[in-house]
């Protein structure tokens, strides 16, 4: 199964590296599915009705959770949330379809990381079947489908949405020590001392690829003490699209 639109592809490459993702070859007719042990599926609900708000809403994203994966590593992830608050992390239960064979939804990125890296994900709605497809678009290869929820899981999101939004999530461990986000480091301006969210874009009724600083934004910072949220326009390809700047060491002391 195919999506029946296009992602937007950028011009050329960006300066940071795009970081590879450990690729799996599958026999023809499978596809990779993550293991699920018993403490997994208890711990992945455990977050799931813990540490998620309860609107509707369906994210792909990154994040280390050791008390989830049982290692430091960065994962990627995908993660919905539908009808009366139900909602689940990856494949551990009934929803994401996943269609890539190469590519799971959740998978450890290489490490140990030196330098930059960058991800290109992309969540969009096919008109054609309401299914909601997570896509990691490159700039010079063919993108990858992973996959996608189906309409069907989602109650109160018809053919769009109300809000986009891009966030940074941490948790206090049972000691009370809050872990660091992003490099570890409170956010400047400057894009290559920052972890930071670039090139955000915005899909419209007619599949055109809009910037996002032609929407209303809101920033929202629930801790200023242990991290930190910068925003400003970097001119890249020509145009100004929002670049925003975030992270922070954390600490004992956060209250977060």
């Amino acid at each position: 199964m195919e999506p029946s639109f296009s992602s937007w592809k950028p011009k050329r490459q960006t300066k940071n590296k795009i970081e590879n993702r450990i690729s799996i070859n599958c026999p023809n007719g499978t596809v990779p599915i993550l293991r699920n042990t018993k403490e997994y599926i208890a711990n992945a609900k455990y977050w799931a009705e813990k540490h998620f708000n309860p609107l509707t809403e369906d994210s792909p994203g990154t994040h280390v959770n050791p008390s989830l994966f049982d290692d430091g590593r960065t994962w990627s992830y995908g993660f919905w949330k539908g009808a009366n608050g139900a909602g689940c992390y990856n494949t551990i239960c009934p929803g994401f379809i996943q269609v890539s064979t190469t590519d799971p939804l959740s998978v450890p990125f290489p490490y140990p990381r030196k330098g930059d890296r960058a991800v290109n994900p992309s969540i969009s709605q096919d008109y054609a079947t309401g299914h909601w497809w997570t896509i990691l678009v490159r700039a010079t290869k063919k993108d990858i489908k992973i996959g996608y929820w189906p309409k069907e899981l989602f109650d109160i999101i018809g053919r769009s949405v109300d809000m986009v939004g891009v966030t940074g999530v941490v948790q206090a461990s049972p000691s009370g020590i809050s872990p660091p986000m992003g490099n570890g480091h409170l956010p400047t301006q400057k894009e290559d001392e920052s972890a930071r969210v670039k090139n955000l874009l915005i899909v419209d009724t007619k599949y055109n690829f809009m910037p996002s600083r032609n929407y209303k934004l809101e920033k929202l910072l629930d801790n200023n003490k242990c991290y930190g949220l910068k925003d400003g326009k970097k001119p890249i390809f020509a145009k100004e699209y929002n670049l925003f700047t975030y992270g922070g060491p954390g600490g004992d002391s956060c209250g977060i």
